[in-house]
């Protein structure tokens, strides 16, 4: 159930886009998924989880795929947001060491494989459109979208998320004889 509950958080004016990647994840292709989830506060307000389109050659490769998308699902919410008068800062929050670094340096550095997508992403991270900050493995609620994850960590994700399960058959569901 997707509970929206009296905010907690003590900055709601922030929209925090939680991304993870898993690296080749798919046997058959070898393709990797990136999984997101968008945050008011504590609210959640969107989330996904995609096959990437390429074939990623590492993991740090797969992992700005997944912050890239992130970071434009959150800019695509911001200003939704900014449309209906609610101001908003973007903060893109991953666990992925090596990406954050690639999007914080300016150019290609010696990364072979950097795409047009990461450029953007270091010139919109340098106008200060939003933040990319380091949040540890095991409180990215993303982590779910992107793998298998043990019963305690998806439900330590799903609470944070505000979603929880329920057990049994809605009463306005029909009865099927």
């Amino acid at each position: 159930m997707w509970k929206f509950g009296i905010q907690t958080n003590d900055n709601p004016s922030d929209l925090r886009v939680f991304v993870d990647t898993d690296f080749a994840g798919c046997h058959v292709t070898r393709r990797s998924t990136s999984g997101g989830a968008a945050c008011r506060g504590d609210h959640l307000i969107k989330h996904w989880s995609t096959t990437q389109v390429t074939v990623a050659l590492s993991s740090a490769e797969a992992e700005l795929t997944g912050i890239s998308k992130g970071a434009a699902q959150g800019l695509g919410l911001q200003t939704i947001a900014n449309d209906l008068g609610i101001p908003l800062n973007l903060v893109v929050l991953t666990d992925a060491t090596a990406a954050i670094g690639i999007c914080r340096r300016r150019g290609l550095g010696k990364v072979r494989h950097l795409a047009t997508a990461d450029l953007w992403m270091q010139d919109r991270i340098r106008k200060g459109d939003f933040q990319l900050l380091k949040v540890a493995g095991a409180d990215n609620p993303a982590d779910m979208l992107t793998k298998h994850v043990d019963k305690p960590l998806l439900m330590k994700h799903c609470s944070a998320l505000g979603l929880s399960f329920e057990s049994g058959r809605a009463e306005s569901a029909p009865n099927i004889p």
